[in-house]
């Protein structure tokens, strides 16, 4: 009787003691934190004016900004992703774009969506008769005062007639004896913009 009295008591001891350890194992377990990636849902994303460009999921606390700072005209709301300019441009160049939270950071690539103005061809000679040696007095610009190169030439060549293509100076030969019919002279600008004028020997 006293034997199995003390198997009892040993029995109870072990069990104890492995629901002891377990329990303490359990509760030295460091908890496993939760950690969000930042994502863009794009790797390039194509905008217009007013766009925001947030992150997937959870934006709260998440900052943004241009790689090197915003392009000329462009202004960042860099709480709310949201992203202005003049649409009326000739051109911006496409930047990185960065979401930061903490130490984590994702990026994209934004290009601007841009209405290029078109400029207008305006000749500024009294005559739209030209003389060996005269000079074609022309600028291209838009409404905005932007100016743009101007290039000249024959829309087709004709023998004995040639044109500077930098400063507009018509020359002729001495066989050209006759008129040279309209809509020979030529002035290009960007964009194809087009004027034509006509041209008379001595």
């Amino acid at each position: 009787m006293k034997n199995k009295h003390l198997s009892i008591l040993v029995l109870s001891a072990t069990l104890c003691l492995g629901y002891s350890l377990s329990s303490c194992k359990g509760n030295n377990t460091p908890p496993i934190e939760q950690t969000t990636k930042l994502e863009f849902e794009q790797t390039e994303y194509l905008i217009t004016s007013g766009t925001k460009v947030t992150v997937k999921g959870d934006v709260s606390g998440v900052t943004y900004s241009f790689q090197g700072g915003a392009p000329e005209g462009v202004t960042l709301n860099s709480e709310t992703g949201e992203i202005t300019y003049d649409e009326n441009v000739d051109s911006i160049p496409e930047k990185i774009y960065i979401a930061s939270k903490g130490d984590e950071t994702a990026s994209c690539t934004i290009k601007f969506t841009v209405h290029p103005v078109l400029p207008t061809v305006s000749i500024n000679n009294v005559s739209d008769y030209f003389v060996s040696g005269d000079r074609v007095i022309a600028e291209s610009k838009t409404e905005n005062g932007t100016e743009f190169a101007i290039e000249y030439g024959l829309k087709t060549a004709v023998n004995g007639i040639s044109v500077d293509s930098q400063t507009g100076i018509v020359t002729f030969s001495n066989d050209v004896k006759e008129i040279v019919k309209p809509d020979v002279y030529q002035i290009n600008s960007r964009y194809d913009t087009k004027m034509r004028l006509s041209m008379q020997n001595d």
